[in-house]
């Protein structure tokens, strides 16, 4: 319960400085890292929402340390929805940009995770319209 109160109390320093400021990027990381990893749900799903709002602060860092937690997460949260949204996130680290995906920040996961999947959506039918004519 202690290291759950000290990592939940680091992310919210973080955080509550807002990213436009002087935020140490690594130690960011280590702390969203952290969170994901905790046994608490909704730590680990604010966490997953964070790094990717830092994501959108910071698009040419490097994210690949919280990519491979976020993929093995994807695959063993015991909660469908985490799962979910940290796969989504995990591609939208590794790709998002890359396949035009861009949503911007908003103070609310839910409306950002929406908007993410309705992006998301939109391309798979672009992409699967564009192969059908070929």
């Amino acid at each position: 319960m202690k290291r759950l109160l000290i990592v939940a109390f680091a992310l919210l320093g973080v955080t509550s400085a807002g990213f436009a400021g002087d935020v140490d990027f690594d130690k960011a990381v280590s702390g969203y890292i952290q969170a994901i990893q905790s046994d608490n749900s909704g730590l680990r799903y604010s966490a997953i929402y964070q790094v990717a709002q830092l994501k959108n602060a910071f698009p040419n860092e490097d994210f690949s340390r919280v990519e491979r937690v976020l993929e093995r997460v994807s695959k063993r949260d015991n909660q469908a929805v985490i799962r979910f949204h940290a796969g989504l996130v995990a591609d939208y680290l590794k790709n998002g940009n890359t396949n035009g995906v861009r949503v911007k920040s908003d103070d609310d996961p839910m409306i950002f995770f929406n908007a993410l999947h309705q992006e998301y959506n939109a391309k798979f039918l672009e992409n699967a319209r564009n192969n059908a004519r070929s």
